[in-house]
């Protein structure tokens, strides 16, 4: 290989490096004025992700100024929910009883589900529009007409997530309901940041040898803040992640009722390799999709023997309800019937109402239908549909998943 040039040299020397975890809390209380942490618990996956990524995303500039200002943007709301509980020690009072939490396979139907039970009035849905902007803390006689939504909209449409290739995979509008995963960034254990940066010694070490724990005191504090003048029956709450961390969510909502979405993990792992790869072309130059796909695999074949064990150990001691992607796409009132059913909740004639509405393709209560793809060709991210029916045969028995469904 011949030697650089010295403009190739100056190239490389000013290409933007991602700050030290103290720069970036500096950046945080300067924006905010604060500097009350509280527990300081988030600073080594901070510090993990820094360091792995640095050495191993291959960011393009604008991927790392938009990463730096992401971190920034968590350690400001952090340091200004710390702020919110402190100055109102109520709000940490407050119990977060009883959620509905959905957990599943990315690409499995969580996203419908979700969104097919976010039209219940009695479930509070927490808004992409309110984790991305939380203060001042959302009140329901305003609540869709709140002027953070249109600015959380632009926002969206800057990053380039209305791309009709990201769309297409995953529908996401300012009220959206919104994954879990946006809440936990801010402990920085949300495989969101996975999703646009290579960090693999980051998510290796966030998903077999982190402690979840603090990652969900956080979670906590952040639906009290947000449900300070806001209540309803119970939280809906929702992210795939949830699986690698399903024994550490019921320690913190002991009461959970779990709705475990199923698909054929071919699929799945099709899907969601496309999505990530798409997802990170946004943010690098350097994207292969046979590593995303190898990586995915490996994730979330982890995932799920993380949730199948925290399962056994539950025993019956734990009202779950399991869902299959085929049930939803084809009979999504008569699924939703039998969930409410299980789960032991009476169905409101208003909820089914609006389910009936969002079933039908009628844009609801800020959602969109999500409509999955059946085929993607598998060997594009390095995989083999034997190969992952094999390793995820144990799961696949168990709750009666087909092949191609």
């Amino acid at each position: 290989m011949p030697p650089m040039t010295d403009a190739e040299t100056e190239t490389m020397t000013a290409l933007p490096s991602l700050p030290c975890p103290d720069a970036l809390c500096d950046q945080a209380m300067a924006e905010t004025g604060l500097s009350d942490w509280g527990p300081v618990d988030f600073r080594e996956p901070l510090e993990r992700l820094v360091t792995s990524v640095r050495a191993e995303a291959e960011l393009s500039p604008e991927g790392t100024s938009r990463l730096e200002r992401a971190l920034v943007k968590s350690l400001s709301t952090r340091l200004r929910i710390q702020h919110a509980h402190a100055e109102n020690p109520d709000i940490g009072s407050a119990p977060v009883a009883a959620p509905i939490v959905i957990l599943g396979l990315p690409r499995s139907g969580t996203t419908n589900l979700h969104s097919l039970l976010a039209q219940d009035p009695a479930h509070r849905v927490a808004r992409t529009w309110e984790i991305a902007a939380p203060f001042p803390p959302a009140r329901p006689e305003t609540y869709w007409t709140d002027p953070r939504i249109d600015a959380v909209q632009q926002f969206i449409a800057g990053r380039g997530m209305m791309a009709d290739e990201i769309q297409a995979a995953l529908p996401y509008h300012a009220t959206s309901p919104a994954e879990c995963g946006a809440i936990i960034d801010g402990a920085f254990m949300s495989q969101h940041r996975q999703a646009g940066a290579r960090a693999q010694s980051w998510a290796r070490w966030r998903d077999h040898e982190a402690d979840w724990e603090p990652a969900f005191a956080y979670h906590k504090r952040f639906l009290q803040h947000l449900q300070t003048h806001y209540r309803a029956e119970r939280w809906l709450l929702k992210s795939p992640e949830h699986l690698v961390s399903a024994a550490t969510l019921v320690k913190t909502y002991p009461d959970a009722v779990i709705l475990h979405t199923h698909r054929d993990p071919a699929l799945v792992l099709g899907s969601v390799s496309s999505l990530i790869t798409a997802l990170r072309r946004l943010e690098s130059d350097s994207v292969d999709p046979v590593e995303v796909g190898r990586e995915q695999f490996e994730l979330w074949a982890h995932a799920t023997d993380c949730a199948l064990a925290a399962r056994d150990a539950w025993g019956d001691n734990r009202k779950i309800v399991d869902v299959h992607l085929r049930d939803v796409a084809r009979a999504p009132i008569e699924t939703a019937e039998r969930v409410y059913d299980e789960m032991g909740m009476p169905l409101s004639d208003v909820a089914r109402e609006g389910m009936r509405r969002f079933a039908g393709g009628e844009e609801g209560a800020g959602e969109r239908k999500h409509v999955y793809r059946s085929s993607y060709a598998l060997e594009d991210f390095g995989l083999n549909r034997d190969e992952i029916h094999e390793r995820f045969s144990a799961y696949m028995k168990r709750f009666d998943i087909q092949k191609g469904a």
